[in-house]
Parts: C-alpha cells; sequence; structure tokens
C-alpha cells in the first residue's frame, strides 16, 4: 500500500542570532527524527551498514572499523568463504606477516627489556622472543611469546644474552626473524662506588676471602681508613702465595707506621715468617721489642690489623666479583631516590567502571592515537576507589647533579597492573584497554593532553577477545629522567561492550602504578 513521502526540511544556513539558532536547531531535531523513524512514515528512516548484513542483503566488511575510502566495490566486503559461523575467520589468512621492525635491548642489573614496533595487522596471534649466549639464531631457543610489543627478561648481573623476535599469525605463520640485538646485566664496577663508601660495619665477617679478590682489585681509593680488621679477614687467607717476591719494601711502608702498639701481644708467631725474611733492610727493628714476640706464637690467628688505610693499598678495582652476594647495600649508598622503588600508588579498586558505548573498537580509536590514553579530547578512564583516591603517582627525582656533578639523565622503570573484572555479556564483543603515560609536570590532571611531545612514555595494551578479556595485566616502559625534576605517572583502564548500552559492568582490582630507579 502506497503511502505518502515524509517531507524532510533543507538545512538553513548557520545560525547569526538567537532567534536564527532556535529555527535552526528545530530544522535538525526534525531531520534527526525523520531518519531515525521517530517522526514520519517509518519507510524514510535511513538503513544502517548492520541492518543490511543481518538481513542478508550485504555481506560482512571487511575493513574493520569501515572506511569507505580504504577499497573499491566489493574489495570493502568479506566473501563468504572468509566466515565460519557467520564469523570472520582469519586462520584462512595464509599470508606472511611483516618483519618485525625497530627492535632494541637496554639492560638493568637483572632485567633486560626488549622492545619493537607493534605489528601492523589485524591477525597477529603473538610475537616469539629467542633467546641464545652467543650470536647464532641456529643455538638459540624459543624463550617466551607475548602479545605485547615490550618484554622483560630476568637475568643475573654480568649474564649477556642474544635476542631475535618473528611474528606469528592466527593461521600459524611467520614471518622472517629480525636480530640479533645483545645485552648484558649491568655489573657494578669500581667507578661506581664512591671513595670510602666500603665501610668495616659493611662488611660481613669473614665475607672477603682470596677468591673473591681479583688480582689488584683493591685500590686506595676504595677502602676507608680503620675499615679493614681482622673481623673482616678469614683465617688463613693471606698466605705467601698471595704476595709477589719483593712486593712489600720499605718504599711501601711509611716511617713508624708499624710500631708495638700496632701489633698485639704473641700475635706473630716463627712459623709465620720465612727464613731470612727478617733482616736490617726490611725495616726499622726498634718497633719491635723482645717483649712483643714469643717463641713461635706469631701466627696469623694472632694477627690483629687495626689501621689498615686506603693510602697502603693500591693497584687494581673492587669489582662485584669479589663481594659476597648479600654483603653490599646497593641502595643505601647510591643516590636516594634513583635506584629501587622510588615511588608507588595504593592499591585501587574500582568496582564500577563505566563501558565506553561510543568506542565499539579500541584498535582503532585510542589505541591508533599516541599518546594511547588519549582520542581526541576524550580520556581514558582512571581506575578510582571509593574516596576518591586515583591510580597515580607524582615524584620528584633526587638532586643527583650536586653529589656527582653530572646533570645527565637516570633510568626508571615505570610499571602499572590491575586485575581487569567485570560480568561479560557472553556475545565475544567485550574488550579493554590498559595504558601508562608518564610527563614531567606538577600537575594531577596534566594526562589531559593529545599531544605525543609532551609525554616521556605512553604505551598500552589492548584485550580484545571476548570472555579472555579478564584477569592480569601488567605494563611496563623505561624513561630517562632529568635531576630534581617533578613527574607524574598514571594508570588507565577502560572497558567497552562488557554489558547491556549504559551499565557499568567492568572494574580494576589492586590496579597499582610503581616507579623503580635503575641507578644508570
Amino acid at each position: 500500500m502506497a503511502t505518502t513521502k515524509t517531507q524532510v526540511p533543507s538545512i538553513p544556513a548557520i545560525p547569526r542570532n538567537e532567534r536564527e539558532a532556535e529555527a535552526f536547531n528545530n530544522s535538525i531535531k526534525e531531520i534527526l527524527e525523520v531518519r531515525l523513524g521517530r517522526r514520519g512514515d517509518p519507510k524514510d528512516r535511513a538503513v544502517t551498514l548492520r541492518e543490511l548484513i543481518d538481513s542478508g542483503l550485504a555481506k560482512e566488511l571487511l575493513d574493520n572499523p569501515f572506511d569507505p575510502n580504504a577499497g573499491i566495490g566489493v574489495t570493502d566486503f568479506a566473501s563468504s568463504s572468509t566466515f565460519v559461523d557467520g564469523k570472520l575467520d582469519n586462520t584462512t589468512d595464509l599470508t606472511a606477516p611483516p618483519t618485525p621492525t625497530g627492535l632494541s635491548a637496554a639492560a638493568g642489573t637483572t632485567k633486560i627489556i626488549l622492545s619493537w614496533n607493534k605489528a601492523q595487522i589485524s591477525n597477529l596471534a603473538h610475537t616469539e622472543v629467542w633467546r641464545s649466549s652467543d650470536n647464532n639464531l641456529g643455538n638459540a631457543v624459543r624463550h617466551d611469546t607475548t602479545e605485547a610489543f615490550v618484554w622483560v627478561d630476568s637475568v643475573d648481573p654480568g649474564d649477556e644474552f642474544y635476542y631475535w623476535i618473528r611474528h606469528v599469525t592466527t593461521a600459524n605463520i611467520f614471518s622472517p626473524f629480525v636480530g640479533s640485538v645483545n645485552a648484558t646485566g649491568v655489573l657494578i664496577a669500581g667507578s661506581k662506588i664512591a671513595d670510602n663508601a666500603i665501610t668495616s660495619v659493611k662488611i660481613v665477617a669473614d665475607a672477603i676471602t682470596t677468591t673473591k679478590i681479583d688480582d689488584d682489585a683493591i685500590t686506595t681509593p676504595k677502602i676507608a681508613t680503620n675499615a679493614v680488621t681482622a673481623d673482616s679477614i678469614a683465617a688463613n687467607t693471606i698466605t705467601s702465595g698471595n704476595i709477589a717476591s719483593n712486593t712489600i719494601t720499605s718504599g711501601n711502608i711509611a716511617s713508624n707506621t708499624i710500631t708495638s702498639g700496632n701489633i698485639a701481644s704473641n700475635t706473630i708467631q716463627a712459623g709465620d715468617i720465612a727464613s731470612n725474611t727478617l733482616t736490617s733492610a726490611s725495616g726499622v727493628f726498634g718497633a719491635i721489642s723482645a717483649a712483643d714476640i714469643t717463641t713461635g706464637t706469631l701466627n696469623g690467628n694472632n694477627v690483629s690489623v687495626t689501621n689498615l688505610s686506603a693510602s697502603n693499598i693500591t693497584g687494581g678495582n673492587l669489582n662485584a666479583d669479589r663481594i659476597v652476594a648479600g654483603s653490599l647495600n646497593l641502595a643505601g649508598k647510591a643516590v636516594s631516590g634513583s635506584v629501587g622503588t622510588v615511588v608507588a600508588s595504593a592499591s585501587i579498586t574500582d568496582s564500577a567502571i563505566p563501558d565506553d558505548t561510543n568506542v565499539h573498537n579500541y584498535l582503532s580509536t585510542y589505541w591508533a592515537s599516541s599518546p594511547f590514553h588519549a582520542s581526541g579530547s576524550s580520556y581514558v578512564h582512571i581506575p578510582t576507589d571509593s574516596s576518591g583516591n586515583k591510580a597515580q603517582v607524582a615524584w620528584t627525582t633526587p638532586n643527583w647533579t650536586a653529589s656527582s656533578g653530572s646533570s645527565s639523565t637516570k633510568k626508571f622503570i615505570v610499571t602499572g597492573s590491575l586485575n581487569a573484572t567485570g560480568q561479560l555479556v557472553g556475545d565475544g564483543r567485550a574488550e579493554n584497554l590498559t595504558a601508562i603515560a608518564v610527563r614531567q609536570t606538577s600537575s594531577a590532571t596534566g594526562y589531559q593532553s593529545s599531544s605525543m611531545s609532551n609525554f616521556l612514555l605512553s604505551t598500552s595494551i589492548v584485550q580484545a577477545a571476548g570472555d579472555h578479556v579478564l584477569g592480569s595485566i601488567i605494563i611496563t616502559g623505561v624513561v630517562d629522567l632529568l635531576p630534581n625534576t617533578t613527574y607524574y605517572a598514571w594508570l588507565f583502564h577502560g572497558i567497552s561492550d562488557y554489558g547491556p548500552t549504559g551499565s557499568s559492568n567492568g572494574g580494576a582490582g589492586n590496579a597499582i602504578i610503581r616507579v623503580q630507579g635503575l641507578g644508570i
């Protein structure tokens, strides 16, 4: 049965005053109501692409999201062979993924951090990380897989490894390997230890033995006055084999340095002195009287060294291999606030994160932006507890320029972690985006910028696997920070399509952002 076509008003010119604005708004309202089917004949309302696909009049779009300028004609739509049970099947795409780019490695004392450029493909399953102790891919083994583009390896100080990566698609097609890059766990070199930093109270009794010290490893500036006492030297540690012939001469001992007051009674026994060792050329004998030496009583257990000063020891450096594990308080001797955990937020639980109903595809909105937490003037949600506390931290770096004379930057690791929670509809469309950002600012709202040049770090993880979006999420990055400067770090977590429109079915538990200094 024929019906009368609904008349749609024309769009008037841009209003110049309040009276014209009212007429303009009324016209726009009427146009929208007709096209939405809320006014006039329902046959005149607009038809969406979803309605065409659901009705069978059109097939699924290949472009995701749909871009009318991306393809020509049918290239915008998937053929029936790309669908299994009504869903797009990426496992039939046998195209090789692109070779990874931008692979780099950075090392701390116990961590090696790899990063690379995110793969610009929609069917990426994961990225494989291969590792070897030498620069030979044939000797490498697959060490891990990851869906992120930042990966952290736990190592011991001094460990060196070589790394290769390759992308793998959902059809199990591999890209070529890229690499190698290598990095070495940072050792504590002698140049990193301040003069007089190691005192007797910092050395466990019997901790330093001959097997812990390289030849010429201990130099004068590395030992504080009175730092080495008898308790610091294990019994029978110093023998004739540790002292080269003619090493100790009168030129090495200052006049009147060793007197009877420096040698405990019965300390040196005859068995501890080689034949023909004590001669007139060995020093001033007036310092040792007969009362200080009992026949057969001078031995290593009876010698107490109370004044071994830095000026009496020469040659070499004290390196990390010469210090027993657990005996050096690195954080206590580094610039305060540059090593270890510098600052961390409180653990935030936000059980009512609003569903981001205007997004529906984080991969093409926030995740395609730079920085990742901003899309135009919209920003991803910061987990906030019932008291208004947010998953964010502010801190001021130490003024290491004052202590070291260097104004260069130092490396810090920023890590965000949370437990993604929620109730899902179960239609496989649920997704979430977790991001961290760091900026040099003293403002808690400094994240409100869409310019990447304002941020030292912006990295994110998108989970778009429907019911598999819940669970633990960890994201990390490395930044170079200036001394005596204030910074802010924020942790973001947004959800989309968890439940019905307008509902709050998602949340974040134990949301924490932590800043740790590497001291380098």
